[in-house]
C-alpha cells in the first residue's frame, strides 16, 4: 500500500534535487524513493544510501528530511563531496560498509544495485546495519519483462553495466538476509525496466 500510495502521487522536483542534472529516469527513481522513505518512516533519525554516486539521491533526502542524518557510501566518491555534517559522504563499498551494526533507520540504493558485486553480502550487510524495524528501498532495473530478451538484456549490460537479478533472486537474497516481506513494484512509465523494491527489517509492526 505505502509504495502504492508513492507511484500514485505526480512526482515533482524536491528542494535540494538538482533536476537539471539528472536524466529522466534517474529523476524519477529519486523521488519515488524519497516520497516511499517518508512514508515508512515519516521522522528517521539516521539514512544511509549505498551506491551514491555524486550524492543527488543523498541530498534530496537531506532537504526532505530535515531532521534526518543522511550519509551516503560509494567505493570511488566523486571530489568535493562534504564528509562532515548532517549530510555528508564516505567512501565504502556494499560488501563493506563502514558503519556499526544497528545504525540505520533507512537503507536505499536508486540505479546502483546492479553494479554491487555480490548482492548476496551487500544485501548482508544492509540487513546489519539497519537497526530493528528499519526498512531498505531499492529503485533498480531487474531481470524481467523486456530485460528478458535477450538482445535487449545485453544492450542494457553494455550501456550500463552491472548484472541485473531477477525480481526471484532479490527475494531470495532478502529472505536469506532476514528481510520481507519484500514488494517488488513495477515503475510507472519507465519501459517495463525499473522497480521499487521495499522491504522492512524484523521489529516492523
Amino acid at each position: 500500500m505505502v509504495v502504492g500510495q508513492a507511484l500514485g502521487r505526480t512526482v515533482s522536483p524536491r528542494a535540494g534535487l538538482p533536476v537539471a542534472d539528472l536524466d529522466g529516469r534517474a529523476m524519477r527513481v529519486h523521488q519515488l524513493i524519497v516520497d516511499v522513505v517518508a512514508r515508512v518512516t515519516p521522522v528517521p533519525a539516521s539514512v544511509l544510501d549505498v551506491g551514491c554516486g555524486g550524492g543527488e539521491l543523498v541530498r534530496a533526502l537531506g532537504a526532505a528530511l530535515p531532521g534526518a542524518s543522511v550519509v551516503g557510501v560509494d567505493p570511488r566518491l566523486r571530489r568535493g563531496l562534504p564528509g562532515s555534517g548532517r549530510v555528508r559522504f564516505v567512501e565504502g563499498s556494499a560488501e563493506r560498509i563502514p558503519f556499526a551494526d544497528d545504525s540505520f533507520d533507512v537503507v536505499t540504493a536508486s540505479l546502483s544495485f546492479h553494479h554491487w558485486a555480490d548482492k548476496a553480502a551487500g544485501i548482508h550487510e544492509v540487513a546489519r546495519v539497519l537497526k530493528p524495524g528499519g526498512w531498505l528501498v531499492i529503485g533498480d532495473p531487474l531481470l524481467d519483462g523486456p530485460l528478458r530478451n535477450p538482445l535487449l538484456g545485453w544492450l542494457a549490460r553494455v550501456t550500463d553495466s552491472g548484472r541485473f537479478a531477477t525480481p526471484d533472486e532479490v527475494r531470495a537474497h532478502l529472505a536469506a538476509a532476514g528481510l520481507g516481506p519484500v514488494t517488488i513494484t513495477l515503475v510507472p512509465k519507465s519501459w517495463r525496466l525499473l522497480y521499487l523494491i521495499v522491504a522492512p527489517a524484523p521489529g516492523v509492526a
